[in-house]
């Protein structure tokens, strides 16, 4: 006969269980209260990526209640197209064979917003299963800090980079998206003197790029006129409309945002995105973040506009017919064209290393400083001078110097003329000058003459610039029987007969 279980048994048994249970909830109470106090989201998830558990940390990150994530995986906080999906798959396999891990997300808020984040996996175990509990956090703040630095350089290396201003927007435009969503953009730019406004680039999803034409009354003359940054939404928009600052222009948008591009003469441009219903809502912060970016879009535009002409300068005096050099206070030259470097035998690269005195024999380093100190009181100079060829030959040059004095720089910039061949025509002239003066030069005691007696006791001719006379001639330059010393085929002097 067995014994049966001594009196009381079963209700001690329930007891304890009761208590038990009671205990083990109080110990995950214990351990959500200290999970939501975590101003980090943690999820615990299973050995299929399912949420089991999140704290409040995840639910503010996100905007869900906490009952939204359970049963899910962390696709449905995925913001599209941000993330790999594969990357995050190798590593939740990793934390689940007990290592842990780390990488960056984008998750997508409830609101549409996405951010960035850094998740943290590590293994752990729940009710004797095995479980990944993850720990993430916002790093929106540091990952802007990264990505304007970054976008500081970009902006800049692209201003460098652009052969033309048109070459710089879409570069701009695909830096700005990887701040902010940005899908449509444009920049416009003004001419407060014509009133013009013209669109060089244009991405929008709705409307097409307007043609250029005189300031009128939309937003991005708001923007233009007062120089400041405009964000509104379509209430805002209305707003703006009804009190007449504004003209209905395009298609509505969701929220509009535009920031002023200033340069040092003021306001010439607009940066603009604008999303449409059921895109991306922007925030103020976004705002500043464009403001600031537009800062150096406006000095990119500006340098890039500054080495274009500088492109087309150099261009253009690179095609002059004379030598051009830019000449530092040093004697040093800072510029040279091809028309120099071909006129002197040196390539550019040497005359860049020389100073005027090497190419001029007739300046000493030790009078330049008072030339320079001559050219900067006159503005201007004209001289005719020499220069030496690398092979050590020298000709005759003229030379006309300008004084400049900008961008905090002072140079002289100075055109050149070979003058060999004046300068030989010039001799040619004076030797053909001399034979002649000495072929007529006069004879000692009178004028030189060829003389002949004429039988009626007259002098036949003179010597130029005297008129020979007959007895009782009327002493006519061109007597009969003379002949002017410059008509071809007739000798000098004839001897003159009178008539009979």
């Amino acid at each position: 006969m067995t014994s049966g279980p001594p009196p009381g048994a079963p209700q001690e048994s329930l007891e304890t269980l009761r208590q038990r249970a009671e205990g083990l909830q109080a110990r995950l109470d214990s351990t959500q209260g200290l999970l939501d106090a975590i101003s980090e989201a943690i999820y615990i998830q299973d050995a299929e990526g399912r949420f089991l558990e999140v704290n409040e940390g995840a639910a503010r990150m996100y905007g869900y209640p906490r009952a939204f994530f359970i049963g899910k995986t962390p696709e449905v906080l995925s913001a599209p197209d941000r993330n790999d999906s594969g990357a995050v798959a190798a590593a939740f396999g990793k934390a689940l064979q007990g290592v842990p891990q780390q990488f960056e997300y984008w998750g997508l808020r409830q609101d549409g917003s996405i951010f960035p984040k850094e998740v943290r996996l590590y293994p752990g175990a729940l009710l004797g299963q095995p479980v990944v509990i993850a720990v993430a956090q916002d790093i929106s703040s540091r990952k802007r800090a990264e990505l304007t630095q970054k976008a500081t350089y970009r902006i800049a290396e692209a201003a460098l980079e652009a052969r033309r201003t048109e070459d710089l927007f879409p570069r701009v435009h695909a830096i700005v998206r990887d701040l902010m969503p940005a899908e449509n953009l444009y920049f416009a730019l003004w001419d407060p003197v014509s009133e013009l406004v013209s669109f060089p680039y244009w991405v929008d999803q709705s409307d097409s790029a307007p043609p250029t034409h005189r300031l009128g009354r939309g937003l991005t003359a708001w923007v233009l006129r007062r120089g400041q940054s405009l964000l509104v939404d379509q209430a805002a928009l209305m707003a703006l409309e009804a009190a007449g600052e504004v003209e209905p222009l395009g298609t509505l948008s969701l929220d509009w945002l535009g920031v002023p591009l200033k340069g040092k003469a003021g306001v010439f441009g607009a940066l603009v995105i604008q999303s449409y219903e059921g895109g991306h809502r922007y925030s103020a912060e976004e705002r500043d973040l464009l403001v600031f970016v537009s800062t150096q879009v406006a000095l990119a535009v500006e340098r890039a506009r500054a080495l274009s002409e500088q492109r087309l300068l150099t261009t253009a005096m690179d095609s002059a017919i004379d030598p051009v050099f830019g000449i530092e206070e040093s004697g040093a030259f800072v510029f040279v064209n091809q028309t120099a470097c071909t006129s002197l035998g040196y390539s550019q690269a040497e005359l860049l290393r020389m100073h005027v005195w090497e190419v001029d024999p007739l300046i000493l380093p030790a009078d330049w400083p008072l030339r320079w100190e001559r050219l900067r009181t006159r503005g201007a100079n004209r001289e005719e001078t020499s220069h030496r060829r690398k092979d050590g030959s020298v000709f005759p040059v003229e030379i006309s110097s300008s004084f400049l004095a900008a961008e905090g720089r002072e140079l002289t910039f100075t055109h050149v003329r070979d003058i060999s061949a004046r300068k030989a025509a010039d001799e040619a002239l004076r030797a053909s000058e001399d034979r002649f003066s000495k072929a007529f030069q006069p004879r000692a005691g009178g004028t030189r003459a060829v003389s002949g007696a004429s039988p009626g006791g007259g002098t036949a001719c003179s010597a130029p610039g005297h008129h020979g006379t007959e007895g009782g001639g009327s002493g006519h330059p061109l007597q009969r029987g003379q002949v002017h010393p410059g008509l071809p085929g007739q000798s000098r002097c004839h001897q003159h007969h009178p008539p009979g």
